[in-house]
């Protein structure tokens, strides 16, 4: 609808590459690493729990380049329908710009689909990560159920939730600033890089040993 509501303009998305990929590259790390690819950490927190593991890579690899593709493709129409400067200053851009979606005055204000789905995602993602960090604390105090723990530890959450940040513009100094470099690059590529190493070690030398 967004296609077919005339407010799309590819010359926006001019000139590509004005300043070359310095500007990419310095945008894509930490921030888009951290945020969302280096979040799928929290899955491997449920690959024990699953009924064919054999299909982990090959799942995990489409859902990783078709949710690149797809969060392109967004970005891309975001900046054809808004330009660069108004989604810069866009909280949020999708909304923005399916706000635009005027089709014979009669399909309109096609913005609350946006919010609905943006309330469910929402919630499935921070269920996965409350999920992952009761079967987390389970695992490391040798917990027979995590169950007694849940309760307990989505009171926590919501507690922090309140005290961390005061309103949104405090909650988005906090994460691209505070989270992205002091807690995401050690916590969400450092610490996993050496992990991996380390386990990439002790396999070699027990394949040695057997």
């Amino acid at each position: 609808m967004v296609l077919i509501s005339g407010n799309v303009d590819f010359h926006n998305l001019q000139p590509f590459l004005e300043h070359g990929w310095k500007p990419i590259v310095t945008t894509a790390f930490p921030h888009i690493v951290i945020f969302p690819f280096a979040e799928m950490l929290v899955f491997t927190m449920l690959l024990p729990y699953l009924n064919r593991p054999e299909l982990v890579k090959k799942v995990w690899l489409s859902a990783l380049i078709s949710s690149g593709l797809i969060l392109s493709w967004t970005a891309s129409l975001n900046i054809a329908v808004l330009s660069v400067g108004v989604m810069e200053r866009a909280t949020f851009p999708t909304l923005a710009t399916v706000g635009q979606v005027n089709l014979l005055e009669f399909i309109q204000r096609l913005d609350a689909i946006v919010v609905f789905t943006l309330l469910i995602t929402v919630f499935f993602k921070a269920s996965i990560y409350l999920y992952g960090a009761v079967i987390g604390l389970a695992d490391l105090f040798h917990l027979k159920n995590h169950q007694p723990i849940l309760l307990p530890i989505g009171g926590i959450l919501i507690f922090l939730s309140m005290m961390i940040a005061s309103d949104f513009a405090e909650m988005t100094e906090e994460g691209f600033i505070f989270v992205h470099y002091y807690l995401g690059i050690p916590l969400l590529i450092l610490i996993p890089l050496l992990m991996l190493l380390v386990a990439m070690i002790r396999n070699r030398f027990k394949n040695k040993a057997s």
